[in-house]
C-alpha cells in the first residue's frame, strides 16, 4: 500500500508540468485573411443581369459595345472552367464584353482570368484595361494567333508597338491562367508584368514572368475591363476574372 501511495504522489506532483507542456504544443487558430477584390466576376452569381435582357447569372452587369451575341451562361464542355458557368466568345461579329467601372488603385494592381481556346484563327484581347468610365485604353494582354497556337503579348498605350510576345505556346484544348500586373508611373517608369501558366490538374503557381516592361509612360489608374476578339473567327472561353491590390492565386 505504501508503494502505491508513493507512486500516486509522484504522479500528482508531475501532472502540472505535463499540462504546461501540452499547452505549449496546442496549435493556434489560423489568422490567414481572405483575399479582397476591387472587382470579381465568376459568371455564377445567379442574381444580376449579365447584360441588358441577358441571363441573370453574373456578379456584375456588363455591356457589349460591339453589339454581337455573347453567351455569359455557357456550360457546354469544355465549360465551365471554374464553378458552374463561363463566358463564351463564338467568333461572331462584334463580340465585346465590357465590365462596369470599379474603384481603381494608384498602387500596384493585379488582374487575372482563366482562358481556354476551343478553335483558333483570331487575335484576342484578354483584357484591355481602361481608365475610369469610358476613358482611354490603357493596356492589356493580346493573344496573338500564329498558325496553330497563341502567344501572349503585353500591350500598353505607353509602349510604341507593344512588347515581344512571351514564350508560352497556348494551344486550343488547353486551359491557361493569365495574370497582368500594373504599377502606374509618373513619366516613363510605369511597370507592366505578364504571366501565363497552363493548368496542370489545377493551378500550378505563376512561375516566371513572360514579359516585364519597366519604362512605359502610362500614368492613369485602371478601372474598367474590356475583352474582345479582333475578327470573326475562333471560339474561346473565359472565366473567374479577378482584380486586386494583392497577388492572386487560384482557387
Amino acid at each position: 500500500m505504501r508503494r502505491r501511495g508513493l507512486l500516486l504522489a509522484l504522479l500528482l506532483v508531475a501532472l502540472p508540468a505535463w499540462a504546461g507542456d501540452m499547452q505549449v504544443l496546442r496549435r493556434r487558430p489560423s489568422t490567414v485573411s481572405a483575399q479582397v477584390y476591387l472587382f470579381r466576376e465568376t459568371f455564377d452569381g445567379g442574381s444580376t443581369l449579365c447584360v441588358t435582357s441577358g441571363p441573370s447569372t453574373c456578379d456584375n452587369t456588363w455591356t457589349n459595345p460591339g453589339g454581337g451575341t455573347l453567351t455569359f451562361n455557357y456550360a457546354t464542355a469544355p465549360a465551365p472552367l471554374e464553378g458552374t458557368l463561363s463566358l463564351r466568345f463564338s467568333g461572331a461579329s462584334g463580340q465585346e464584353a465590357r465590365s462596369p467601372s470599379y474603384t481603381g488603385s494608384a498602387s500596384k494592381t493585379y488582374w487575372t482570368a482563366i482562358f481556354r481556346g476551343v478553335t483558333g484563327g483570331t487575335n484576342i484581347f484578354v483584357p484591355i484595361l481602361y481608365t475610369t468610365g469610358a476613358g482611354a485604353q490603357l493596356g492589356g494582354i493580346q493573344l496573338v494567333w500564329t498558325t496553330d497556337h497563341w502567344n501572349p503579348k503585353l500591350w500598353s498605350s505607353g509602349l510604341s508597338s507593344g512588347s515581344t510576345p512571351g514564350a508560352a505556346t497556348i494551344s486550343t484544348a488547353q486551359t491557361w491562367y493569365l495574370k497582368l500586373e500594373y504599377t502606374p508611373g509618373s513619366g516613363a517608369n510605369a511597370v507592366w508584368t505578364m504571366y501565363a501558366v497552363q493548368d496542370s490538374g489545377g493551378f500550378p503557381g505563376w512561375g516566371t514572368a513572360q514579359t516585364t516592361v519597366t519604362n512605359a509612360s502610362d500614368t492613369a489608374t485602371a478601372a474598367l475591363i474590356d475583352i474582345q476578339n479582333n475578327n470573326t473567327s475562333g471560339e474561346w472561353i473565359v472565366d473567374d476574372i479577378r482584380v486586386s491590390v494583392s497577388d492572386i492565386t487560384y482557387p
